[in-house]
C-alpha cells in the first residue's frame, strides 16, 4: 500500500490515513548489546538514548504499573528502529517465541554486505 492511502475499517466505522510508519520497537535484555549490533554491526545511526524512571506518565504510556526503562533510537536506511531496556518492574519476564508461537515477530533487509555485517558481529 503506498503511503497516504486510506484504509478502512468495519462498515460504518471512521476511515483513518497512515502517512509513514514512524519506527518499530523491540524489547532488548541488554541496552549496550543492542547497540553494538545494530551501530557496530549493520551501521545503523544511533540518535539518542533516553532514561525514564518510573512515572505515572510512563506507567500510562506503555501499559505497565511501575514501569522504568532506558530507550535508545537507531536508524538505518528508511527506517528507524526504538530499542527499550526496561529497569523495572522486578517480575517482567524473557520471552522467547518460535516464530510458529502468536506474537512471534520479524524485520526484513536488503542487504549485498551481509557477510560483512556478520564478520563484524563475531568481532
Amino acid at each position: 500500500m503506498n503511503a497516504g492511502v486510506q484504509s478502512g475499517t468495519a462498515a460504518g466505522a471512521e476511515r483513518f490515513c497512515v502517512n509513514r510508519i514512524d519506527h518499530t520497537g523491540f524489547t532488548v535484555s541488554s541496552l549496550e548489546d543492542s547497540l553494538a549490533f545494530w551501530v557496530d554491526a549493520l551501521g545503523f545511526k544511533h540518535l539518542y538514548t533516553w532514561t525514564f524512571e518510573t512515572a505515572p506518565f510512563i506507567e500510562e504510556m506503555v501499559g505497565v504499573p511501575g514501569a522504568a526503562l532506558r530507550l535508545a533510537m537507531v536508524e538505518g536506511p528508511g527506517h528507524r528502529i526504538e530499542l527499550l531496556e526496561y529497569t523495572s518492574p522486578n517480575d517482567r519476564q524473557l520471552y522467547k517465541p518460535r516464530s510458529c508461537d502468536v506474537g512471534s515477530v520479524h524485520l526484513a533487509f536488503m542487504s549485498t554486505t551481509w557477510m560483512r555485517c556478520w564478520l563484524v558481529s563475531q568481532a
